[in-house]
Order: structure tokens, then sequence, then C-alpha cells
């Protein structure tokens, strides 16, 4: 139930508004950071885990070669 501002119970309170909206925007902003901060972890865990892939895979040298050679392609 809101409050009524001078008696009259068809005007909410204005405070309670702002305070509802702040709330809305500060869930908004977080759901959206976390959902960042997800994607990111994923992405790093997919970098670590194909280069450790790689590494097991091809030895430390032949997998030094190979990241350098990549690199070498791209830039």
């Amino acid at each position: 139930m809101s409050t009524a501002i001078s008696g009259c119970p068809d005007r909410a309170d204005p405070i309670n508004r702002v305070s509802m909206t702040v709330m809305t925007t500060e869930n908004a902003t977080e759901r959206a950071y976390s959902r960042a901060t997800l994607v990111a972890g994923a992405a790093l865990t997919v970098f670590i885990g194909g280069g450790l892939f790689l590494w097991a895979r091809h030895g430390s040298a032949v997998f030094h070669e190979i990241i350098v050679a990549g690199l070498a392609l791209c830039f």
C-alpha cells in the first residue's frame, strides 16, 4: 500500500517512486555486469583450455613455435 500525499489516496509518494526507480536501475546494471563477467570468464577458460591442450599434444618447444607463428601471422 502506498503512502498518500496531503490525504489524497490517488497520489503516490514521490520518494517511494524514486527509490523504486533506483532499485530497478541498479538491478539491471548488476545483471548486465554479471553477464559480462560470465562471458569474459568463459572466454578466458576456453583460451587457457586450448593452450593447455596444445601444450599437452605438441610439447613445449613445438607449442612455443606455433604461438609465435600465429602471433607473427596476426601482426
